[in-house]
């Protein structure tokens, strides 16, 4: 049974760590931003943990393109007499979860063939006399090293629906663990009946275009983590708690300025004395949109440092 997490700076990428771990390939992945050290590490010992994947593969920065995508296999082919074809390693990791090493130093040929797979599921190898249609639908950790001025490709970035920050979380701030396996296992059954409402879409919608964000990805994204973080909490319905976790696993990083937020109502006069013949009082004043609601619950949560970036 999933135990209520507490308010703390681990606590999003605890339930990162199960969203990958639930949804794979259909959210892209996790773009995480981090220096090595054991937080890192921890991190992705318990992606291994809830997806029961171990060990999980890594594509190192410099990998050639022969390997990555696969070519011709020179033994086989000189054994047999005729062009026997070799899975690279974006093929031999098909349905599995896969960490770029120093995502900030992919080449952008490795970064093109990255982002075909992750948007059809399948390479096309035209390469050493080989054509094949190789399956390779991943789910991808991009690990981005780099400082301000250095970051993975943002084509990358677009297609990865978690962008998870660590970069100031030190191991003191890593808190109890909050998910099972057999949590995300029971989620599985729950996620296909998950329903999300017409009007968290489009508050997800509003907010996502109040944000500066002009790529419609981060948007079904996070429709799609809202959808899980129910099943992990065992509901069949989006409540709002899930959609503000996933503003701000998949939105509020990806900002470019903050929505204004509508200004707080006047204080109101005085009211006269009533007699039998005065109107009656107006209504009182309506609750604020969702998703300005919405927002104001996640940005609540953020750590300061990066609600203070949005703001210069």
């Amino acid at each position: 049974m999933v135990v209520a997490e507490t308010a703390s700076p681990w606590a999003d990428a605890e339930w990162a760590a199960a969203l990958i771990a639930l949804t794979g390939e259909t959210i892209g992945g996790v773009h995480l931003r981090s220096p090595p050290g054991p937080v890192r590490d921890y991190w992705l010992e318990r992606v291994k943990q809830l997806s029961k994947q171990d060990p999980i593969r890594k594509i190192p920065a410099n990998i050639p393109e022969g390997r990555l995508l696969g070519g011709i296999d020179l033994g086989a082919t000189l054994q047999h007499g005729r062009p026997i074809a070799e899975t690279g390693m974006l093929g031999e990791c098909h349905g599995h979860i896969v960490i770029a090493a120093m995502a900030e130093r992919l080449a952008r040929s490795t970064v093109h063939h990255l982002c075909t797979a992750l948007d059809h599921g399948a390479l096309s190898v035209a390469r050493d006399g080989i054509e094949a249609e190789t399956p390779a639908r991943i789910a991808l950790i991009a690990n981005d090293e780099g400082t301000e001025d250095e970051s993975a490709h943002a084509a990358l970035i677009d297609r990865l629906g978690i962008a998870l920050d660590m970069t100031t979380l030190g191991i003191h701030d890593v808190d109890d663990e909050i998910f099972r396996r057999r949590d995300v296992e029971r989620a599985v059954d729950v996620l296909a009946r998950v329903t999300i409402s017409e009007e968290h879409l489009t508050a997800l919608a509003t907010l996502t275009a109040s944000l500066g964000i002009d790529s419609p990805r981060p948007t079904l994204a996070a429709a799609k983590v809202a959808r899980a973080s129910a099943a992990l909490r065992q509901s069949e319905v989006v409540e709002e708690e899930d959609v503000a976790r996933a503003l701000r696993l998949c939105l509020i990083p990806r900002a470019l300025q903050l929505p204004e937020m509508a200004e707080p109502p006047p204080e109101p006069e005085p009211e006269p004395e009533q007699t039998d013949d005065a109107e009656p009082p107006p209504m009182a004043e309506q609750p604020p949109p969702d998703e300005e609601r919405l927002l104001e619950a996640a940005l609540a949560q953020l750590p300061a440092g990066l609600l203070e970036q949005l703001q210069t």
